[in-house]
């Protein structure tokens, strides 16, 4: 069977096409011959730099001393979305807000840069391009053990304040020495996941229609298929459709440079919506998306359109504030984290359609939000690390609408024995991903702690 399947899918012959089409392709034939496959996990990062402090969290209604202290772990069930994170109320019951994790960065400033998701390294001090990364980050080994099949072994993706800018590095490493360069505009990754061929470059080079670009592909690809295979193409298909009605005509995908004023606020979504027809096509298992990543007085954009009715108004743009003094910066982290949190509510609204294994692509990933700045714009503390993780039900982690709060680790005093580090979290994820991990960059870079994170374990 495993020949035969071969065979048909080299007789299909796609060439451009084959990132989109192959995955679909592959699955169609396995059903076909009688193959079942369980459904992998997705494992998905989002990042936005300059701070995402602890009033954006959401806090418990009682709020306990240990809370403000810091020196032990506590959990909550009872707590309130603040405003900025309201978007992603729907899914609290999946939902997991980790705290006070920490890692050791050195003398950090603005971000933790390729360290913290490397689990160790230096942060990104005073420069535009930050350190080198000192190892692999965590989205590459996922990508190493869940994408090696998938055309795409990560898709990574962000947004610069320089509009003319075409690639970005700042959070990714495939290992010590080698960070991986990112688009930082959409039409870019349009074309990296849609690419045209070779024989049709010059006539279909403006074409902004995923099928418009596939369709001798998908044509020759339906003439090979039984009646309810067929079928499932055409269901596929229409999801491809729906993301063609949609953007087709948007600014960001034209190859001319997008509108200065607006271009952040537009091009954001179409990436995420791009991310979410790969992950659905199954052109990727994990995907790494950053706003502003690295040093934000150099990448965080203007965000044009959340301004209107707010206190920056004046000013024309919401921005990274982080030397505004603490009444701005805490209105525009709200703001910014609102609109991002928005963003990734329609994200997640995608994920509950089917994928290949025609059940809610939702219930097999894991979506993970963070600050690569930690709790402020300027982050020298190691123990101020936090995540929102949202978890589909078929992700074994206990989640529950819980926050968990951690201790303080101070490295020049005794290990505190409830504190947990970013490992440890690294190692959770991955282990309920299904790629068990017991213990994440080595010793743990300067966390101190190592080993999955228990109270997060299904």
């Amino acid at each position: 069977m495993t020949l035969s399947r071969r065979r048909f899918l080299s007789s299909l012959g796609l060439g451009a096409s084959a990132p989109l089409l192959l995955p679909l392709a592959t699955q169609l034939s396995r059903t076909a011959w009688g193959e079942t496959t369980p459904a992998a996990k997705n494992v998905v990062f989002i990042s936005m730099s300059a701070g995402l402090p602890d009033l954006q969290l959401g806090w418990p209604s009682r709020r306990p001393m240990a809370m403000t202290d810091g020196r032990r772990a506590v959990e909550f069930t009872e707590w309130d979305y603040h405003e900025a994170l309201a978007p992603l109320a729907p899914w609290r019951s999946q939902t997991a807000i980790v705290r006070n994790l920490s890692l050791s960065l050195g003398a950090m400033q603005h971000s933790g840069g390729y360290g913290l998701l490397a689990g160790r390294g230096l942060g990104d001090g005073e420069t535009a391009l930050g350190n080198t990364p000192a190892g692999q980050t965590i989205d590459q080994l996922l990508a190493d053990r869940l994408g090696a099949e998938t055309p795409f072994r990560s898709l990574l993706f962000g947004v610069d304040q320089d509009q003319r800018k075409v690639m970005h590095e700042s959070l990714y490493a495939r290992a010590a020495g080698q960070p991986i360069s990112y688009p930082v505009r959409a039409a870019r990754l349009f074309e990296a996941m849609f690419p045209v061929a070779a024989a049709t470059r010059e006539k279909a080079a403006l074409e902004r229609r995923v099928l418009a670009r596939v369709s001798s592909d998908v044509d020759r690809l339906r003439g090979r298929l039984a009646g309810s295979e067929r079928a499932q193409l055409d269901g596929y298909l229409e999801g491809l459709e729906a993301f063609d009605k949609r953007r087709s005509a948007a600014a960001c995908l034209s190859p001319t440079a997008p509108s200065a004023d607006r271009g952040a606020v537009k091009e954001l979504p179409v990436m995420l919506d791009l991310a979410a027809v790969a992950l659905k096509c199954g052109m990727t298992r994990v995907v790494g998306c950053s706003l502003g990543g690295g040093n934000s007085h150099f990448h965080f954009p203007a965000l044009v359109g959340p301004h209107v009715g707010t206190m920056f108004e004046a000013q024309g743009f919401v921005g990274e504030h982080g030397h505004d003094g603490d009444e701005k910066y805490m209105a525009g982290r709200t703001i910014s984290w609102k609109w991002l949190s928005t963003q990734v509510a329609q994200f997640l609204r995608q994920l509950e359609t089917p994928g290949l294994s025609g059940r809610p692509l939702m219930d097999d990933t894991i979506v993970v939000l963070f600050s690569d700045s930690g709790h402020a714009h300027h982050n020298l503390e190691n123990s101020n690390w936090r995540f929102v993780v949202i978890a589909g039900k078929n992700v074994p982690l206990r989640t529950g609408g819980r926050m968990l709060s951690f201790g303080w680790d101070v490295p020049w005093e005794p290990l505190n024995g409830q504190s947990r580090s970013v490992a440890s979290l690294y190692c959770s994820l991955a282990t309920a991903a299904g790629v068990p991990l017991t213990a994440f960059a080595g010793d743990g870079g300067g966390a101190r702690t190592n080993g999955p994170l228990t109270a997060l374990e299904g």
